[in-house]
Parts: structure tokens; C-alpha cells; sequence
């Protein structure tokens, strides 16, 4: 038995790590359900419909930090554009680490300001497309130079496609670019998808990968920069 504690979760919104304005994380998903009974029926009968997830962030309010949730919220509030969220449950300590990743609108945000307590924050996000569970390519980390991450090993190949998340909280430099690459073997590799080059922290992005995606995955770096600070996350369709 594994069991997990919520204190070890890791948050990350729209390339910002808000794992430290966060009390707590929930998710939900699930699929319509529609009615289709007739009369003179013996049981009730029903048909699936539209999948959806959501998501639920609840923390504290901190008005000057781009981090915090509040700004977080405001920010994707004022935004037509999809926010990405990854969530690891366990944190991201080693490739692997298993997540939920969705690209999301948000619902709605509340600020709650009780007299004999701290100021709260609590944004409620709705899926966009599927919830996508992942699993770490790069847990959340500096690189200080261009070259080859450790390979994912997945056991085996899979074919329905998929996509891989990127968090950049940090970045100092002219420009990383992050590319895919997959092998059957761990030694011989090949592109399978390609980030826009990342000049500034603070960013996300979410790439789809179509048909096969072999045994093993990783990310390459390569560009001109001092550090940059990031996640990556694979999803198998």
C-alpha cells in the first residue's frame, strides 16, 4: 500500500508554481448521463455523453506576488485564451511522477475576507478538453545548459497519440527550445514535437503529439541561456 499526503501535491498555473499559495486541490471528472428509458421497460436504461472535468483551488490571497492563485485567477479571468494546469500528487521528485494535466477556463474566483482570519482565495476551473493523466518527463527543475534529459521509459509503445505539457517558471537568457524526442530502444531517437522557444519565465504550453509514441520519451534542450527552471509532463492517449 502507497498511501499519499495532500502536502506533498504540486501545483503549477499557467507556468507560475503555486504550490505555495495553495491549501488545497480538487479535481473532478466525469461523463453525461443521459436518460433512455421507454415505457414498458423492465430496468432503466441510459447513454453516456459529453465527458468534462473540473478543477478547484483553494489558498491564500497574496496581492503582489504574479504566483499567488489571486493573480493567477485575475489573470486567466481577463484572458480568452485556455489556462493550463498540471497537478502532481505526490510532487514531481523524479521522472515518471504520475499527474493530472487540462487546459481550462476559469469558472469563477472568490476572495473571502473574514475579520478573525486570513484572506482566502478560491478559483474554480472548468475543463476545456480531457482531463490528461501524465506522467513526469522533467520534474520541476534548473538547467543550465543545452543537452539531452533522461529518457521516460513507458514498458511499451503506444499508438493513439497524446501530448506533453510544459511549465517555465523561470528563465534567464536569449532562448531554450524544448523538443520531444522518442526511441524504441533508449538509444536511438527521433523528433516527435517541437515547443515555441521559451525567452521568459512565466510560460506554458501544451503540444499534441499524433499516432505512435515509442517506449521511450525525452525532452532535449538546446539554445542560448543561463538557467532555465521547468516541468514537463507526458500524456498517452
Amino acid at each position: 500500500m502507497s498511501l499519499a499526503h495532500g502536502k506533498e501535491c504540486a501545483v503549477y498555473l499557467n507556468g507560475r508554481n503555486a504550490s505555495t499559495y495553495i491549501k488545497s486541490a480538487d479535481i473532478q471528472a466525469g461523463a453525461a448521463d443521459h436518460d433512455t428509458t421507454t415505457l414498458n421497460a423492465d430496468t432503466v436504461t441510459r447513454k453516456g455523453g459529453l465527458l468534462n472535468c473540473k478543477v478547484s483551488l483553494d489558498g491564500l490571497y497574496d496581492g503582489t506576488a504574479t504566483v499567488a492563485l489571486y493573480a493567477q485567477a485575475r489573470a486567466a479571468l481577463a484572458s480568452s485564451s485556455v489556462a493550463l494546469i498540471a497537478i502532481y500528487v505526490l510532487g514531481e521528485a523524479a521522472i515518471g511522477a504520475l499527474g493530472f494535466a487540462l487546459r481550462a477556463r476559469l469558472g469563477d474566483h472568490k476572495v473571502s475576507m473574514p475579520c478573525k482570519n486570513l484572506v482566502t482565495v478560491a478559483a474554480n476551473f472548468t475543463g476545456y478538453k480531457l482531463l490528461e493523466l501524465v506522467e513526469s518527463l522533467h520534474p520541476m527543475g534548473a538547467e543550465t545548459a543545452a543537452g539531452n534529459g533522461t529518457a521516460l521509459d513507458g514498458t511499451a509503445a503506444t499508438t493513439n497519440g497524446g501530448a506533453v505539457h510544459v511549465h517555465a517558471t523561470a528563465f534567464t537568457g536569449t532562448s531554450i527550445t524544448l523538443t520531444v524526442e522518442d526511441s524504441a530502444d533508449n538509444s536511438t531517437f527521433a523528433t516527435i514535437g517541437t515547443f515555441t522557444a521559451i525567452t521568459a519565465g512565466g510560460t506554458s504550453e501544451r503540444i499534441e503529439i499524433a499516432g505512435t509514441i515509442r517506449r521511450y520519451v525525452r525532452i532535449v534542450r538546446a539554445g542560448t541561456f543561463t538557467t532555465c527552471t521547468f516541468s514537463a509532463g507526458l500524456y498517452r492517449g
